[in-house]
């Protein structure tokens, strides 16, 4: 599947940002010529990230083959986004091939804050600038609650349907069941021991 919005316009939009903040242009440079491969499974679809001197290049197609793949659901890559120290495991997005590119690529995009809406409205307006913010912001919290209702529907499957896993109050029970079990077997120890003295 391809993405929601056009890559040249990711591109450009992206590259403007990058050269507000020259710290975060200087970070790519250093990545001049890698490819990042990111596959996005949940919406389902992939693109390609060339860091260059001047900015990032969006690629439908590789170039050759990615030096890391990134790979997880959209939320967790827009958690990695945030500057709040979320890793690539708390995100849900797994990393193969080279960590060290994965790691300064972040490094680079939680360094920068930009106004998403703000960039895009010189391209396609302030009305529809917003309205793919509130699309995106949308898609997130509708991933969330996908993500929260899937778990739990699983876990009640799992413990109502198939019996495979227990309820919380039935391990709480077991447990308390098996504390005085061990208890009534200390005490029956020490009754024989004192009977074996007799």
């Amino acid at each position: 599947m391809s993405l929601p919005l056009p890559l040249g316009l990711l591109e450009t939009v992206a590259n403007r940002v990058i050269r507000l903040d020259p710290f975060s242009q200087r970070k790519l440079a250093e990545l001049d010529g890698r490819l990042i491969a990111i596959h996005s499974e949940q919406p389902d679809f992939d693109f390609y990230l060339q860091p260059t001197d001047s900015g990032l290049r969006f690629l439908k197609q590789p170039e050759g083959e990615p030096d890391v793949t990134l790979r997880g659901d959209m939320s967790g890559f827009i958690k990695l986004l945030k500057s709040d120290g979320a890793g690539f495991s708390d995100a849900g997005v797994r990393i193969e091939g080279d960590v060290e590119i994965a790691q300064k690529l972040k490094a680079v995009m939680e360094h920068l804050d930009p106004d998403w809406e703000e960039e895009l409205s010189h391209f396609v307006g302030d009305v529809a600038a917003h309205q793919i913010g509130r699309t995106a912001r949308g898609m997130k919290d509708w991933l969330t609650s996908v993500h929260r209702t899937v778990e739990q529907n699983t876990a009640e499957y799992f413990q109502e349907e198939a019996k495979l896993l227990a309820k919380h109050e039935q391990v709480e029970r077991f447990i308390t069941d098996v504390d005085h079990l061990r208890d009534d077997v200390e005490r029956l120890a020490a009754r024989i021991e004192q009977l074996k003295d007799v």
